[in-house]
């Protein structure tokens, strides 16, 4: 998140997304991010969900379990009743609803 020169309005696209490997070696994955508010992954774990708070998205990438890298920005819904209508994996809505409330 970035600075706040007056409460509840952040400098915007301020954070980035790290990984942390089991050696400890640090990897940016996602930069521009403006406030961070959840992950969630698929029963299968080929998809992570990544939600920034100030544009009320939720971002959807391919995951790779073994590298812990992500690739391949797969889907953004704006709101849970766009996510409601437009999701095409239902079995996820579960997940993405707690995140947003």
């Amino acid at each position: 998140m970035g600075y706040e020169s007056e409460p509840a309005n952040p400098e915007r696209e301020r954070g980035s997304l790290f990984r942390l490997d089991v050696d400890g070696s640090l990897h940016s994955c996602l930069n521009k991010i403006n406030i961070s508010n959840g992950l969630a992954w698929t029963a299968d774990n080929k998809t992570m969900y990544y939600i920034d708070s100030l544009p009320r998205k939720v971002y959807g990438f391919d995951y790779d379990i073994e590298t812990g890298n992500i690739s391949t920005h797969c889907s953004t819904y704006i709101t849970t009743d766009e996510l409601l209508n437009t999701c095409k994996r239902p079995h996820l809505l579960l997940y993405i609803f707690i995140l947003f409330v």
